[in-house]
């Protein structure tokens, strides 16, 4: 197993809690360009049995050639295969400016043959490499920014000779731009031009040789990282196409099935690796493939969930695990639905089944819905919002929210939600994909029927991008979630989406941070939109295993999110360990809202025509460091709407219309933050 010394100087890391009234404030690093005074540094003995994988050490999921090797009484991490081009290994942290050191022995070489060590890898195409070419005889540098730049290449002035046989110790230290290569202590190689500054994983690597390589030494100069071992496998589906979202469905402990736009792919190997199906296999797993936005979900009762989105909806049941189905209910009609809007239906992963506090299992699902802002359904759309359904009987028979989020919020832009169970017996549903710069949630106390208003978690910062979450039907109250966690470029922009994030809650209310499960630092060609984008992650919880997939793009495309390809990264549930304290990177205002509480004018009950009277009324704002403000109900800043949810084509609702009668649900919207009270007009 691997050692790594000072762990605790890792887990830098605390809970985060999402209640009001939180007074820490965080402090703001800027990382590129920073390094650490006391960088927190892992030594790695290599322990374990010869001829086994390192803990730790990933390499390509489809190759072998990275074992435990005696050397010297030493353990090693050895490469022999001398006929591979260029092959590595490396460890899962994420960080920019690094300090890496090795005693390197090569063993065998061919004219081609090139050994060293490796910052900053992003992608096969993206990295920064130190080592010595054996062609030349002579240290060099190799920088590359992806498949977008032109590869830099620094050579040392004169040759030197390395033998076959001799040990070396090679270290490598990148601060920003500025990357150069030692050995044995002596500067050999040194560059102030590189291109490729990013969080990356550092690594080893060979081409066409035969090395070992030991006592390895990382410090973290930045600050941004740490190593992770629970990670067990990272690589990209086998699909060439644009690949934006899927979703991974455990068949049982011999066979995983992804479903990504109507293809399903195989993996026998408990997801080590996945290959396209053949069409046999398709014909066998018919009911795990249909359409593009397929959703299915395993409930508690072993049977298995379907909907198809883009079909109206239809929920289709399975009690033999795929093998036949039926139809047995429907959420929506897609016949008859007005042109002002469209549903979505929703990305990967929206079905979550709760367990309610009164025993019931309830199935939700939030439909997203697309609204253009005019009657005639004419031009871009403009809106988007969450329809809230649900079931108790396995999809039979579907209900809806009395309120859809165009209720409860304020923003013009918030979808994709999902939804889960709270150990004092409420419900949250989430939300990323909104207009705001951080996770948002409502709240419901009635088991889904409504919902209260937004409350904002100014610590999840992310742009406007989606999430997924799910409870660990194996450890009941645990929820893992992963979503994009980032600093919005300026407000509104869905960009940049370069870091996913894995989080955990043991109540359903508040996070612990677990770890980076990818991050890659856009890199800017000059244009927009950003080159890496990370987009509809998905997380699938098994017994030993999780499994985070997302849409991840390595170079810039014809669509807006670049050429995206399906990333899938495995990890052991068992070695992971929560951070002391959740990431500081991004600064937060101590005055940043977190929720409004509305109190409603003294006088309800009004007759037709009369004005709105609002003496008495008032708001209560709630900041970040757990003060609040009052604010009266006329202040700038403050708007009353009518909301009317038979309205199909907004959610910019118009002022209260005292002139029709009956009962009103007035929302009150101030800085993107709604609540709402009600009045009764009689005739």
């Amino acid at each position: 197993m691997t050692k790594l010394e000072a762990r605790s100087q890792f887990q830098n890391n605390i809970k985060i809690s999402s209640k009001l009234g939180r007074k820490e404030i965080m402090r703001h690093i800027n990382l590129k360009n920073t390094v650490v005074s006391k960088p927190m540094t892992a030594i790695f003995d290599f322990t374990g049995a010869e001829g086994e994988r390192s803990a730790g050490w990933l390499e390509k999921n489809d190759e072998s050639y990275w074992s435990l090797q005696k050397l010297d009484g030493h353990m090693a991490y050895h490469q022999e295969n001398m006929s591979i081009p260029f092959t590595c290994t490396w460890l899962h942290v994420f960080e920019t400016n690094v300090e890496v050191t090795a005693h390197v022995k090569v063993n065998a070489i061919s004219s081609e043959s090139k050994v060293g060590l490796l910052v900053r890898l992003t992608a096969e195409d993206a990295w920064i490499k130190a080592g010595y070419d054996f062609a030349c005889g002579k240290w060099y540098i190799a920088d590359r920014r992806g498949k977008d730049f032109p590869e830099q290449v620094f050579y040392s002035e004169a040759a030197s000779y390395y033998h076959t046989g001799e040990k070396a110790v090679l270290r490598i230290r990148a601060v920003g731009n500025h990357v150069t290569l030692f050995c044995n202590n002596s500067e050999v190689v040194a560059t102030e031009q590189a291109g490729q500054v990013t969080t990356g994983r550092v690594g080893l690597f060979t081409q066409y040789a035969d090395a070992s390589f030991e006592h390895i030494s990382i410090s973290l100069l930045s600050g941004q990282g740490r190593i992770e071992k629970a990670v067990l496998e990272q690589y990209l589906l086998p699909r060439d196409e644009y690949t934006e979202g899927a979703s991974l469905f455990w068949y049982n402990d011999k066979l995983a099935l992804i479903n990504v736009y109507g293809e399903l792919f195989l993996s026998f190997d408990q997801g080590r690796t996945f290959r396209k199906a053949v069409e046999a296999e398709t014909e066998k797993y018919r009911f795990f493939v249909q359409s593009q936005r397929t959703q299915y979900i395993r409930l508690h009762s072993g049977h298995i969930l379907k909907i198809d989105n883009y079909n109206g909806g239809k929920a289709y049941l399975s009690k033999d695990n795929g093998i036949t189905s039926e139809m047995v209910g429907q959420l929506w009609r897609q016949e008859g639905l007005p042109k002002t809007w469209k549903f979505h239906g929703g990305m990967n992963d929206m079905l979550k089944e709760v367990h309610l506090s009164d025993g019931r299992y309830r199935v939700f699902y939030c439909a997203d819905v697309r609204a253009y802002g005019n009657p005639e359904g004419k031009g871009k759309i403009n809106y988007h919002w969450d329809e809230i359904y649900y079931t108790d009987d396995e999809g039979h028979t579907w209900r809806k929210s009395q309120m859809d989020t165009r209720a409860v919020s304020a923003m013009n832009h918030i979808c994709e939600s999902r939804i889960v169970g709270c150990s004092d017996g409420s419900l949250r549903m989430y939300c990323t994909w909104n207009e705001s710069n951080c996770m948002r949630f409502f709240v419901s106390r009635d088991n889904g029927e409504t919902w209260e208003r937004e409350q904002a978690m100014p610590q999840m910062r992310c742009a406007r991008s989606s999430h997924d979450l799910h409870e660990d039907p194996y450890e009941p109250g645990t929820i893992y979630m992963v979503f994009v966690y980032c600093k919005q470029d300026k407000v509104k922009n869905p960009l940049p989406r370069a870091r996913l994030s894995l989080i955990r809650t043991r109540n359903g209310a508040d996070w612990e941070y677990l770890m980076d499960v990818w991050r890659w630092d856009d890199t800017d060609d000059g244009r927009k939109p950003n080159i890496n984008q990370i987009v509809d992650p998905s997380i699938t919880v098994t017994k030993d295993y999780l499994f985070v997939l997302s849409g991840r793009s390595d170079y810039a495309g014809d669509y807006f999110h670049n050429q995206q390809r399906q990333q899938i990264v495995k990890i052991r549930k068992s070695d992971l360990i929560p951070y002391e304290k959740w990431p500081d990177e991004y600064p937060v205002d101590s005055k940043e809202i977190t929720c409004i509480d509305v109190h409603g004018p003294d006088k309800t009950v009004y007759r037709q025509n009369e004005n709105l009277d609002l003496a008495g009324g008032f708001i209560i704002v709630h900041y970040y460091d757990g003060t609040a403000e009052k604010v009266s109900l006329d202040a700038e800043g403050v708007a009353l709407r009518e909301v009317d949810l038979s309205v199909n084509y907004t959610s910019h609702f118009e002022q209260p219309d005292m002139s029709s009668c009956g009962r009103k649900w007035i929302r009150v919207d101030f800085h993107g933050f709604a609540d709402h009270f009600e009045i009764k007009v009689l005739p």
